[in-house]
This record gives structure tokens, C-alpha cells and sequence, in this order.
């Protein structure tokens, strides 16, 4: 069958801020039988590869699709997968350290079969691996790549005695190097699904088990254990954690987070619990519950880590309505931003942070007049801002329900949408959005001894008569990075508080721009100026441990201070 690709006009609406560049737009679709798409990733190359189904003509079946786009947009190659009776249904795709593409498909029948297939770069089918047929295996959850040990980790859905977790290690040409399969519950009123995985090392891998007592029962004690398992199927550990895990995550310290639901007694309603587990431990860290304002059940649907705080954004219901509701946590559930969009349907689809203390969030926006899908695009940041709202698209009255959100080695997103016209045909929409402004570098703070890396360094971006307000953790070694609104001439003043503002000047463009700060000690009453109250600030708190007045954080104010104080006495911040 031959593809068909084309370009097709979009209308931006901006919300907050300046929108996302687009790169290019495509729509893909097959002759006269519509494809949805279901997975996708990208290569080292930026590349976009996505897989989805047909729509069955004929018999009630559909094939598979896999299609690949360069990062200028250019249709490389498409593959139609099945025409064997049945239904072949994309699950999970990873890619491996020569590109090549790793497919994880269902084959649907009265006995689901999953079966792998290895792709060149070039669309060439390298291998076709069934599983064990007898085992069960109902659903891939999660696929990874381990490029130590050049091998397929996978997170399969099991059916037996109710539903049951199975980790498999796969190698690159498809033999199954090993089957590990946890122990199966004790009823079939009982399920156990695998909510996700995350490689910690070479040897072992943290799986994470969602725990159901009965099917639907939402006054159930929520349950999600946490495997340590080795490679050899060893588990090292578990621990039992009271919340109903939507979610695994990785946060910037190491740390694992996750995120779910409970039954608020009192309240009547699910709420949010979030929990924050040492990865090598078990041990939790911090938990807390999130009690939103607006009532109504919340589940969860995704976060991503932001540095070491936690997006989450939770899908509503309340009196037969659905919204969504963003909120952006601390480690000890302190609330830094929040966002309740209850003037439209929404619904969150995925959330991925970027290297410049930034999260992308992708939702889907219902829109009741036209009774139509479209894309959101939100861009949330450290401090907890909703630095930038856009809605994507733009094909009138057709459905463009967004499906799933990759970010590419080159730090572009690729949005991928099911576009259904009037004519019922469904195809890709894919989106290549540019990266946004982004600054980077280093800042000294003079005379300073203590831990960097429990500094915020505030920023103010000025572009003409705009201002772009935000702030950035520093690491060990003083490093930020930030996401700004602004291309073009920018002035930038940073401020840490017990230093003295610095104004330096820069142009942001495509690539990360990078801007030093060297910033004076000396202001203990932080009013960006050292003069006479800091030096009495000093002088009464002397002795003491008062962190104002600390000014080279060693713990406690001495001779030290008060000499830095004398130094920059005079001077005044920008």
C-alpha cells in the first residue's frame, strides 16, 4: 500500500507567554484505511518512530503499522506488520545503541500471544520472536533497552490465578535469556499489575506492583509493593507502601517517587498520595496526601520529577464532569504551583521534565461546542510557574485526540496525535516542536563555604518592557540551568539572598546560551545593599547561630562574617 504524508496548517493559541516553536507538522495515513497510532521513541538521530494500527476494512482485525521520520520531517519508510487473522496490536517500543527498533506487539485472540520483532534503522526486519505461548502473558507494560548487558528488560501483565507480574530479559537477537515470574496471588479475586521499572544498576532492577483485593472495590486498602530484583531473579528485597501506585519515577538525587491514589474516608472522595522511597533502601523518605481545595475523586494519570520536586496532574471527576488538576510538591509536600482547569474538559496524557528545570505537559483538550479533541501544551517550571500554555493543531472540526509526548536526543518534542476528519478516517498527526530558550552556567557565591547545593538562585529576564521571573537550583559545583520565555537580547540579573544582585546580558536563541555570575557576600539583611544595618546584623546575632547573618555558612556567626562584611562594605547590587 502506498503512504501518504502532507503538511497541513495550524493555528497557535497562545494561553501564557510566548508558544513553542513548530518545527514541521505531518499527517500520516494509509491508502483508504485509517491508522492510530499507539507507541513511539526516538533514535540518537532525532528521529521520530511511531507504530500504531490499522483500521480493519473487511474482517475484524487490525494490522500494524511502524513508521519512521527524519528530524526535517521526511517520511523515511513505513512497514505494515500482520495479515494473519488476527489482531496485531503495538505495546511497547525501545531503541537500541545502532538504532535499530525493538517492537513489542499483542497478537489479540482467545489467547493473547506476545511476540517481538527487531527492525534495522533502515526498516529492514531483522528477527521475529514469539514468548512463551502457555504462559499468559497478557499485556507489555514497560520496555527498556539495557545497553550494559545488551539486552530487552521487559514488564509483562500475566493471567492465571487473577491477574500476575513476569519480568523477562530478552537479548538483542530475541532469545529469551530469562523468565522471572513473581509469586501469583492466592485467589482470583486478587490481581496484581506491574505499574513499572526502573534499572538501578547493572544487576538489579526496582519493579513496582500494584495491589488489588477485588476488581473495583475502591474502599480496598490501597497496596503497591516494590521488588529489588537481580538479574538472576533473585529478589533482594520488598517493601509494602499504602497507596495504589499510578506511577514510577527517578528524581535528579536518585531517589524514587510514586504516586496514587486512596480512599478519603472522611471526605468521601479518592485523593492523591505521594510517596518518596531511598532507592537502595526501601525506606520511605517522605509521604504526604494532597488535599486539593476543589473536591471531587482524583487519579492520578501522570508526573515527572522536576529536579527534587514532583509535577503530578490528576484527572477530576465531580458531578459527572471531568476536569484536571496540576499541582508542583516539594520532597515534603509543600505546594509551589498548582493549576485547576475546570473551564474545559482536560485530560493529562504524559508529563516529561527537561535538563533545564522545566516539565512538559501534554493534555488533551475537549472542545464542547465543536464536540472535538485537541492537544494542550503546557510547560511548567522550578518554581512552580505555568510558564507557557499552547494549544496545538488546528484542522477545524476534525478530532486530533493526542495520543503520547517524546522528547528527542536534540532536546525537540514530538507530539503525536489521532487526527479523525469528517470522513472517519483516522491518521498520525505528528508535531515537531522546536526547544524553548534556555540558559546555563555557573554562579560563585563569594565566601561562601557551605552546601551549594541547598541554593536557589532567583532570575529576572527582561526583554523590553517583559519580565520573565523564575528560579534555579544550583548543584555541587554552582551549575544552574533554567527554561526562559524569551528568545533575542535578554538582560539577566541573578540573585541569591545574602548576595548582591548581578545584571549581565545575553542572546537566547536555539541552542542553551551560557551566562557566569560571580555574586558578593555581605548583605545579611537582604535588601541588596551592605551598609550599616548588615554590619549591626552581624554584630548583635555574633556568637549565635542565626542563619541571616551566617553569611559563609559554616554554622555559626563569628570574626568571619563580620570581616566579609567590612569588605564589601559600601557596595550595592544591581
Amino acid at each position: 500500500m502506498k503512504a501518504i504524508c502532507g503538511f497541513w496548517g495550524l493555528i497557535l493559541l497562545l494561553g501564557i507567554g510566548c508558544a513553542q516553536q513548530q518545527d514541521w507538522t505531518r499527517l500520516y495515513f494509509r491508502d483508504s484505511r485509517g491508522v492510530i497510532p499507539d507507541v513511539a521513541a526516538c533514535d540518537s538521530q532525532s528521529s521520530i518512530i511511531a507504530a500504531g494500527r490499522l483500521i480493519p476494512t473487511t474482517v475484524e482485525d487490525y494490522d500494524a503499522v511502524l513508521v519512521k521520520y527524519s528530524s526535517s520531517g521526511q517520511l523515511l519508510w513505513d512497514r505494515q506488520i500482520g495479515n494473519s487473522g488476527r489482531s496485531e496490536l503495538p505495546c511497547a517500543i525501545a531503541i537500541g545503541p545502532d538504532n535499530s527498533i525493538y517492537l513489542a506487539m499483542r497478537r489479540a485472540q482467545s489467547d493473547p500471544q506476545i511476540f517481538l520483532q527487531r527492525w534495522s534503522s533502515a526498516g529492514t526486519l531483522l528477527w521475529q520472536q514469539f514468548l512463551n505461548p502457555s504462559a499468559g502473558y497478557d499485556d507489555v507494560k514497560q520496555m527498556t533497552f539495557n545497553t550494559a548487558t545488551n539486552q530487552l528488560e521487559l514488564l509483562i501483565d500475566t493471567e492465571g490465578i487473577g491477574m500476575n507480574v513476569a519480568r523477562l530479559l530478552v537479548s538483542n537477537q530475541g532469545a529469551v535469556i530469562a523468565t522471572h515470574l513473581y509469586e501469583p496471588p492466592a485467589t482470583l479475586a486478587q490481581n496484581e499489575y506491574g505499574v513499572g521499572m526502573i534499572r538501578l544498576n547493572a544487576n538489579t532492577t526496582v519493579i513496582a506492583v500494584k495491589m488489588m483485593d477485588e476488581p473495583g472495590n475502591l474502599f480496598a486498602s490501597p497496596r503497591t509493593r516494590l521488588l529489588w530484583m537481580r538479574n538472576d531473579g533473585v529478589i533482594l528485597q520488598e517493601s509494602l507502601y499504602p497507596l495504589e501506585a499510578n506511577g514510577l519515577e527517578r528524581d535528579s538525587e536518585g531517589n524514587l517517587w510514586m504516586v496514587g491514589g486512596y480512599w478519603n474516608a472522611s471526605m468521601e472522595t479518592m485523593q492523591l498520595r505521594a510517596c518518596k522511597v531511598h532507592a537502595q533502601t526501601g525506606a520511605v523518605l517522605t509521604q504526604w496526601d494532597s488535599h486539593p481545595v476543589e473536591q471531587g475523586d482524583y487519579v492520578p494519570d501522570v508526573m515527572t520529577p522536576l529536579s527534587n520536586r514532583l509535577l503530578i496532574s490528576a484527572a477530576v471527576q465531580e458531578s459527572f464532569q471531568w476536569r484536571a488538576w496540576t499541582g508542583l510538591y516539594g520532597a515534603d509536600g509543600s505546594l509551589f504551583g498548582t493549576g485547576s482547569l475546570s473551564a474545559a474538559l482536560r485530560r493529562p496524557i504524559r508529563a516529561i521534565a527537561n535538563d533545564f528545570h522545566a516539565a512538559y505537559l501534554l493534555m488533551g483538550h475537549f472542545d464542547s461546542v465543536n464536540e472535538r479533541w485537541k492537544p494542550v501544551l503546557q510547560t511548567w517550571r522550578y518554581e512552580g510557574g505555568l510558564m507557557l500554555e499552547s494549544a496545538q493543531g488546528g484542522l477545524g472540526n476534525s478530532d486530533e485526540e493526542p495520543v503520547t509526548l517524546v522528547q528527542a536526543p536534540d532536546k525537540s518534542l514530538y507530539l503525536l496525535s489521532q487526527v479523525t476528519q469528517s470522513d472517519s478516517k483516522s491518521a498520525f498527526g505528528i508535531i515537531r516542536l522546536l526547544p524553548p530558550a534556555r540558559l546555563q552556567g555557573q554562579v560563585q557565591l563569594q565566601d561562601y563555604a557551605g552546601n551549594l547545593q541547598d541554593k536557589v538562585v532567583e532570575f529576572t529576564l527582561e526583554q523590553g518592557a517583559q519580565t520573565d521571573l523564575t528560579s534555579a537550583p544550583l548543584d555541587a559545583n554552582g551549575n544552574y540551568a533554567l527554561t526562559a520565555k524569551f528568545t533575542g537580547a535578554v538582560s539577566v540579573k541573578a540573585y541569591a539572598p545574602g548576595w548582591l544582585a548581578k545584571r549581565l546580558n545575553v542572546v537566547l536563541g536555539g541552542q542553551p546560551a551560557t551566562l557566569n555570575f560571580s555574586l558578593i557576600n555581605g548583605d545579611a539583611t537582604r535588601d541588596n545593599r551592605i551598609d550599616d544595618s548588615d554590619l549591626l546584623e552581624v554584630l548583635f546575632s555574633f556568637g549565635m547561630q542565626n542563619p541571616p547573618a551566617d553569611l559563609n555558612g559554616d554554622g555559626q556567626v563569628d570574626d568571619v562574617d563580620l570581616l566579609i562584611v567590612l569588605f564589601n562594605f559600601g557596595l550595592q547590587g544591581d
